[in-house]
Protein backbone atom coordinates (compact mmCIF):
# COMPACT_ATOMS: atom_id res chain seq x y z
CA UNK A 1 0.00 0.00 0.00
CA UNK A 2 1.51 3.40 -0.94
CA UNK A 3 2.00 6.35 1.63
CA UNK A 4 -0.55 8.28 -0.61
CA UNK A 5 -3.68 5.77 0.07
CA UNK A 6 -2.94 4.97 3.31
CA UNK A 7 -5.71 6.33 5.82
CA UNK A 8 -3.03 6.60 8.67
CA UNK A 9 -0.34 8.43 6.77
CA UNK A 10 -3.04 11.08 5.31
CA UNK A 11 -4.04 11.70 9.31
CA UNK A 12 -0.56 12.27 10.18
CA UNK A 13 0.14 14.59 6.90
CA UNK A 14 -2.53 16.82 8.19
CA UNK A 15 -1.51 16.73 11.42
CA UNK A 16 1.81 17.77 10.43
CA UNK A 17 -0.05 20.66 8.96
CA UNK A 18 -2.17 21.96 11.80
CA UNK A 19 1.33 21.84 14.39
CA UNK A 20 3.35 23.68 11.39
CA UNK A 21 0.16 26.51 11.13
CA UNK A 22 -0.29 27.01 15.27
CA UNK A 23 3.01 27.17 15.34
CA UNK A 24 3.33 29.54 12.34
CA UNK A 25 0.61 31.77 14.65
CA UNK A 26 3.12 31.79 17.56
CA UNK A 27 0.28 29.92 19.87
CA UNK A 28 1.30 27.29 22.26
CA UNK A 29 -0.44 24.14 21.70
CA UNK A 30 -2.46 24.84 25.16
CA UNK A 31 -3.56 28.15 23.87
CA UNK A 32 -4.88 26.57 20.94
CA UNK A 33 -6.78 23.83 22.63
CA UNK A 34 -8.75 26.86 24.41
CA UNK A 35 -9.47 28.66 21.38
CA UNK A 36 -10.89 25.03 19.80
CA UNK A 37 -12.82 24.80 22.98
CA UNK A 38 -11.23 21.50 23.53
CA UNK A 39 -8.88 19.93 26.22
CA UNK A 40 -5.50 19.91 25.76
CA UNK A 41 -5.42 15.91 25.67
CA UNK A 42 -7.53 16.07 22.79
CA UNK A 43 -5.61 18.68 21.12
CA UNK A 44 -2.38 17.01 21.22
CA UNK A 45 -4.09 13.78 20.09
CA UNK A 46 -4.66 15.74 16.98
CA UNK A 47 -1.97 17.15 16.47
CA UNK A 48 -0.21 14.15 17.25
CA UNK A 49 -2.56 11.98 14.50
CA UNK A 50 -3.55 9.84 17.24
CA UNK A 51 -7.17 11.05 16.89
CA UNK A 52 -9.88 11.32 13.53
CA UNK A 53 -10.28 15.62 13.07
CA UNK A 54 -13.83 16.15 14.18
CA UNK A 55 -15.66 18.77 12.09
CA UNK A 56 -16.05 21.73 15.05
CA UNK A 57 -12.20 21.29 15.32
CA UNK A 58 -11.70 21.89 11.76
CA UNK A 59 -13.27 24.46 12.17
CA UNK A 60 -12.48 26.64 14.79
CA UNK A 61 -8.61 25.73 14.27
CA UNK A 62 -9.11 27.08 10.59
CA UNK A 63 -11.35 30.33 11.79
CA UNK A 64 -8.58 30.99 14.71
CA UNK A 65 -5.60 30.90 12.43
CA UNK A 66 -6.92 32.44 9.56
CA UNK A 67 -6.52 29.37 6.86
CA UNK A 68 -8.70 27.85 4.45
CA UNK A 69 -10.11 24.43 5.46
CA UNK A 70 -8.60 22.76 1.79
CA UNK A 71 -4.95 23.80 3.17
CA UNK A 72 -5.36 21.83 5.92
CA UNK A 73 -7.14 18.91 4.95
CA UNK A 74 -5.45 18.80 1.57
CA UNK A 75 -2.53 20.84 1.37
CA UNK A 76 -3.68 23.49 -1.22
CA UNK A 77 -6.01 26.63 -1.55
CA UNK A 78 -8.98 27.10 -3.36
CA UNK A 79 -7.81 27.97 -6.80
CA UNK A 80 -11.53 29.19 -8.96
CA UNK A 81 -12.02 32.89 -8.24
CA UNK A 82 -14.95 33.52 -10.95
CA UNK A 83 -17.21 30.28 -10.95
CA UNK A 84 -17.43 26.65 -9.46
CA UNK A 85 -19.64 23.89 -10.73
CA UNK A 86 -20.41 21.02 -8.77
CA UNK A 87 -22.04 18.08 -11.31
CA UNK A 88 -24.79 15.79 -9.38
CA UNK A 89 -23.28 13.36 -7.38
CA UNK A 90 -20.08 15.36 -7.76
CA UNK A 91 -20.05 17.18 -4.42
CA UNK A 92 -16.60 16.82 -2.20
CA UNK A 93 -17.28 14.37 0.94
CA UNK A 94 -15.89 16.12 3.60
CA UNK A 95 -17.81 14.25 6.90
CA UNK A 96 -20.16 11.37 7.29
CA UNK A 97 -21.94 9.95 10.75
CA UNK A 98 -23.83 6.41 10.71
CA UNK A 99 -24.54 6.59 7.14
CA UNK A 100 -24.84 10.68 6.81
CA UNK A 101 -23.69 11.79 3.83
CA UNK A 102 -22.32 15.28 3.43
CA UNK A 103 -21.02 16.81 0.01
CA UNK A 104 -18.87 20.26 -0.26
CA UNK A 105 -20.22 22.52 -3.37
CA UNK A 106 -17.98 24.36 -4.09
CA UNK A 107 -14.98 23.31 -2.51
CA UNK A 108 -12.51 25.08 -5.36
CA UNK A 109 -14.16 28.90 -4.83
CA UNK A 110 -11.69 31.36 -3.32
CA UNK A 111 -12.64 33.29 -0.31
CA UNK A 112 -16.01 32.60 0.45
CA UNK A 113 -18.99 34.53 2.29
CA UNK A 114 -20.80 31.26 2.99
CA UNK A 115 -20.78 27.03 2.66
CA UNK A 116 -23.05 25.32 0.84
CA UNK A 117 -23.66 21.40 1.40
CA UNK A 118 -26.04 18.67 0.04
CA UNK A 119 -26.52 16.83 3.10
CA UNK A 120 -28.39 13.65 3.55
CA UNK A 121 -29.68 12.25 7.10
CA UNK A 122 -30.54 8.34 7.12
CA UNK A 123 -33.60 8.10 9.11
CA UNK A 124 -33.39 6.67 12.45
CA UNK A 125 -36.74 5.69 14.66
CA UNK A 126 -36.89 8.82 17.31
CA UNK A 127 -36.65 6.53 20.33
CA UNK A 128 -33.16 5.47 19.34
CA UNK A 129 -31.96 8.39 18.32
CA UNK A 130 -29.16 10.49 20.15
CA UNK A 131 -29.17 14.30 19.93
CA UNK A 132 -26.23 15.99 18.88
CA UNK A 133 -26.82 19.48 19.71
CA UNK A 134 -24.32 21.79 18.26
CA UNK A 135 -23.14 24.99 17.92
CA UNK A 136 -20.70 27.33 15.24
CA UNK A 137 -19.90 30.36 14.48
CA UNK A 138 -22.46 32.79 11.85
CA UNK A 139 -25.62 31.48 10.27
CA UNK A 140 -27.01 29.16 8.20
CA UNK A 141 -30.01 28.51 5.73
CA UNK A 142 -31.51 24.92 5.30
CA UNK A 143 -33.48 24.14 1.89
CA UNK A 144 -35.29 21.19 2.27
CA UNK A 145 -35.66 18.80 -1.03
CA UNK A 146 -36.84 15.28 0.00
CA UNK A 147 -38.23 13.91 2.79
CA UNK A 148 -38.78 15.83 6.57
CA UNK A 149 -36.44 17.01 8.68
CA UNK A 150 -36.94 17.83 12.41
CA UNK A 151 -34.92 20.95 13.82
CA UNK A 152 -34.28 22.02 17.24
CA UNK A 153 -32.93 26.04 17.77
CA UNK A 154 -32.60 26.78 21.18
CA UNK A 155 -35.62 25.79 22.37
CA UNK A 156 -38.11 25.46 19.04
CA UNK A 157 -38.67 22.40 17.29
CA UNK A 158 -40.44 22.54 14.01
CA UNK A 159 -40.99 20.04 11.07
CA UNK A 160 -40.05 20.89 7.59
CA UNK A 161 -41.18 19.75 4.61
CA UNK A 162 -40.06 19.57 0.56
CA UNK A 163 -39.59 23.21 -0.42
CA UNK A 164 -39.45 24.35 3.28
CA UNK A 165 -36.25 26.80 4.34
CA UNK A 166 -34.85 27.83 7.94
CA UNK A 167 -32.23 30.23 8.59
CA UNK A 168 -31.17 30.45 11.56
CA UNK A 169 -28.52 32.02 14.25
CA UNK A 170 -26.24 28.83 14.63
CA UNK A 171 -24.15 30.14 18.03
CA UNK A 172 -27.93 29.02 19.08
CA UNK A 173 -27.17 24.95 20.43
CA UNK A 174 -29.16 23.35 17.01
CA UNK A 175 -29.76 19.52 16.00
CA UNK A 176 -31.57 17.93 12.89
CA UNK A 177 -32.87 14.88 12.20
CA UNK A 178 -34.81 12.92 9.20
CA UNK A 179 -38.45 11.85 10.65
CA UNK A 180 -41.62 10.65 8.41
CA UNK A 181 -39.89 7.26 7.80
CA UNK A 182 -37.31 7.90 5.06
CA UNK A 183 -33.97 9.86 4.96
CA UNK A 184 -33.98 13.69 4.19
CA UNK A 185 -32.17 15.39 1.98
CA UNK A 186 -30.85 19.47 2.57
CA UNK A 187 -29.15 22.18 0.93
CA UNK A 188 -27.07 23.76 4.26
CA UNK A 189 -25.56 26.52 3.27
CA UNK A 190 -23.10 27.93 6.02
CA UNK A 191 -22.12 31.81 6.60
CA UNK A 192 -19.48 33.06 8.96
CA UNK A 193 -18.54 36.13 10.92
CA UNK A 194 -17.26 38.81 9.71
CA UNK A 195 -17.08 37.23 6.32
CA UNK A 196 -14.76 34.77 6.77
CA UNK A 197 -15.06 31.49 4.82
CA UNK A 198 -16.80 28.75 6.73
CA UNK A 199 -15.89 24.99 6.18
CA UNK A 200 -18.39 22.17 7.67
CA UNK A 201 -20.96 21.89 10.28
CA UNK A 202 -20.00 20.69 13.69
CA UNK A 203 -22.35 17.71 14.53
CA UNK A 204 -21.42 16.14 11.16
CA UNK A 205 -18.21 14.43 12.61
CA UNK A 206 -15.86 12.75 12.18
CA UNK A 207 -14.28 14.13 9.30
CA UNK A 208 -13.34 12.22 5.78
CA UNK A 209 -10.47 12.70 4.12
CA UNK A 210 -10.93 13.39 0.46
CA UNK A 211 -10.26 9.68 -1.10
CA UNK A 212 -9.51 7.65 1.80
CA UNK A 213 -11.93 5.66 4.06
CA UNK A 214 -11.90 6.59 7.85
CA UNK A 215 -13.81 4.22 10.83
CA UNK A 216 -16.32 5.56 13.21
CA UNK A 217 -14.01 3.19 15.94
CA UNK A 218 -17.19 4.22 18.57
CA UNK A 219 -19.89 2.12 16.20
CA UNK A 220 -17.75 -1.09 15.28
CA UNK A 221 -18.06 -3.77 17.18
CA UNK A 222 -14.78 -4.80 19.13
CA UNK A 223 -12.28 -1.70 17.57
CA UNK A 224 -8.66 -2.79 17.09
CA UNK A 225 -8.07 0.05 19.04
CA UNK A 226 -9.08 -1.18 21.98
CA UNK A 227 -5.88 -3.43 22.92
CA UNK A 228 -4.20 -0.22 22.59
CA UNK A 229 -5.94 2.74 23.55
CA UNK A 230 -8.27 4.09 26.45
CA UNK A 231 -10.41 7.08 25.64
CA UNK A 232 -12.47 8.28 28.61
CA UNK A 233 -15.04 10.95 27.42
CA UNK A 234 -17.50 13.69 28.96
CA UNK A 235 -21.00 13.57 29.10
CA UNK A 236 -21.45 14.82 25.66
CA UNK A 237 -18.84 12.61 24.40
CA UNK A 238 -16.15 14.86 24.17
CA UNK A 239 -12.59 13.25 24.49
CA UNK A 240 -11.04 14.12 28.01
CA UNK A 241 -8.21 11.89 27.65
CA UNK A 242 -6.19 9.31 25.87
CA UNK A 243 -3.62 6.65 27.71
CA UNK A 244 -1.99 4.54 25.66
CA UNK A 245 -1.39 0.78 26.75
CA UNK A 246 0.69 -2.56 25.58
CA UNK A 247 2.67 -0.11 22.96
CA UNK A 248 5.95 -2.41 23.32
CA UNK A 249 3.44 -5.15 21.22
CA UNK A 250 1.88 -2.37 18.55
CA UNK A 251 3.08 -3.26 15.09
CA UNK A 252 1.19 -0.60 12.73
CA UNK A 253 1.74 -2.94 9.73
CA UNK A 254 0.26 -5.88 11.70
CA UNK A 255 -1.94 -4.46 14.23
CA UNK A 256 -3.46 -1.77 12.26
CA UNK A 257 -3.42 -2.50 8.05
CA UNK A 258 -3.40 -6.03 8.37
CA UNK A 259 -6.27 -5.71 11.05
CA UNK A 260 -8.41 -3.61 9.04
CA UNK A 261 -7.87 -5.48 6.37
CA UNK A 262 -9.30 -9.05 8.42
CA UNK A 263 -12.17 -6.74 9.80
CA UNK A 264 -13.17 -4.80 6.66
CA UNK A 265 -12.04 -7.25 4.05
CA UNK A 266 -14.45 -5.40 1.19
CA UNK A 267 -12.96 -1.70 1.74
CA UNK A 268 -10.02 -0.48 -0.53
CA UNK A 269 -7.56 1.85 1.60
Amino acid sequence: MSNSMNPEFKIREVAERIRLTRESVGLTPEEMAEKCGVSVYEYLAYEGGAKDFSFSFIYKFANETGVEITDLMEGESPRINSFDITRKGEGLPIARRKGLSYLRLAPKFRNKIGEPFLVTIPYVDEKFRVPHPHTHEGQELDIVISGQLKVRVGDNVEVLNEGDSIYYDSSEPHDEWAVGGQECKFYAIVFGQNQQPTHAISHLEPVILPGVTNFDLANIEDPIADKFVDLETDEQGALTKITFKNEEEFNFGFDVVDGLAAKCPEKLL
